[in-house]
């Protein structure tokens, strides 16, 4: 094989896998297959597909396990600001138990409602909401609308055993999101669903998810405020001479 033509195809090879990454048709866990496997798929020598692996490898999207295989990795949450995390990952970094209940489940055709907050014409959805506790004191209430023509599968998926937002997490690892977040006072139905008087103040997640140029899920968390601890690092100022900031804020 030509030098220029096992660039094309490491390329190809590239392009292709974050294509199925991204699009969620390799979950995030998902086994990819070997360097032989592909090698004999696209025609080209192992060290062309290690090329490309290497590549995804240093994109953060697979990861490599010793005798057990290469693997599609969960992305790393970076800022809790840029990328809220599943209520059970921010229960569990608090060091408490986590535990969930399942308080509502409806598939439907999509109404106004679904329609404008899932950017679509038509379609059937799935409303999914779900009370998260640490240490058994309600955390929050979390609702999620799927969009069922783009992740039909959420449909099959027993919520009262999985966890909606982890679910959604490993099932699309690498996809594009946007956040609101804003405060409200709790009404009669979130007050007695959170154990908070009424008009207590709330915290209120909003989250959109894309993949591709569609939209497959909206998402409405609820928290008590003083369950809610936002932390992020950050560092500002052009470098020193001995490379630290030379200011901050």
């Amino acid at each position: 094989m030509t030098g220029e033509r096992a660039t094309a195809v490491h390329t190809r090879i590239l392009q292709d896998f974050e294509v199925r990454i991204l699009s969620g048709q390799w979950h995030s866990g998902y086994r990819i297959p070997t360097e032989h496997e592909i090698a004999a798929s696209y025609g080209c020598s192992r060290p062309t597909v290690a090329k490309a692996l290497m590549l995804l490898e240093q994109k953060g999207m697979i990861e490599r396990r010793k005798r057990a295989g290469t693997f599609v990795k969960r992305p790393p949450a970076q800022s809790i600001i840029l990328q809220i995390l599943d209520p059970a990952s921010d229960i569990e970094a608090r060091g408490q138990r986590h535990t969930f209940e399942l308080t509502a489940r409806e598939q439907r055709p999509a109404g106004p409602g679904d329609r404008r907050q899932l950017h679509l014409k038509r379609g059937p959805v799935l409303e999914v909401t779900t009370l998260h506790r640490a240490d058994g004191v309600p955390y929050c209430l979390d609702r999620r609308l799927f969009n069922l023509s783009l992740l039909p599968e959420a449909a099959e998926v027993d919520f009262e055993k999985v966890e909606a937002a982890g679910w959604l997490i490993d099932r699309l690892p690498w996809r594009r999101g946007d956040n609101l977040i804003r405060a409200m006072e709790a009404d009669a139905r979130l007050a007695q669903a959170l154990d908070v008087p009424t008009g207590a103040a709330l915290l209120v997640i909003e989250r959109m998810v894309h993949v591709g140029e569609g939209q497959v899920a909206h998402g409405l968390a609820w928290y008590p405020a003083a369950q809610v601890e936002l932390k992020s690092h950050y560092r500002t100022g052009l470098p020193g001479p001995s490379g630290a900031p030379s200011g901050g804020g």
